[in-house]
């Protein structure tokens, strides 16, 4: 009909000008907990709980790691967890992660990363963050 083509025509000469879109991103806040350089054993690794969480600690040749407790493969806690040069291997089912990225070296049981914490030394402790 007349109406419905004039509506077309009026819709289609309407030019519309709109702001760029702008993106935000909400994060949680992190929280930073510290646990003490001496809690923290010289070789493997150690479950600590702070905040309600529970995060295994561990010293390789690259520095001390702070990571969740869990292991990918079947949810099952890494505490127990044995250290090998940069790698951490979950004592149930022999998983191996980097303690670098926390990715998976061992694809075949999971092809899925441990969850790192980025975390620092401040004077005698080592302060981590956690989501």
């Amino acid at each position: 009909s007349r109406n419905c083509s004039e509506m077309l025509k009026s819709i289609n000469s309407v030019s519309c000008k709109q702001a760029p879109l702008k993106l935000r991103i909400d994060r949680p806040p992190m929280t930073t907990v510290t646990i003490p350089l001496s809690e923290i054993p010289a070789a493997g690794s150690c479950l600590i709980e702070r905040e309600g969480r529970r995060i295994v600690l561990c010293r390789s040749p690259l520095g001390i790691h702070a990571m969740n407790e869990m292991c990918p493969h079947q949810e099952r806690s890494l505490e127990g967890a044995r250290v090998r040069g940069t790698t951490i291997m979950c004592p149930h089912h022999g998983a191996r992660f980097s303690l670098e990225d926390g990715k998976s070296m061992s694809p075949p049981l999971t092809p899925n990363p441990i969850t790192m914490y980025p975390s620092r030394i401040n004077g005698d402790v080592l302060e981590v963050d956690l989501p």
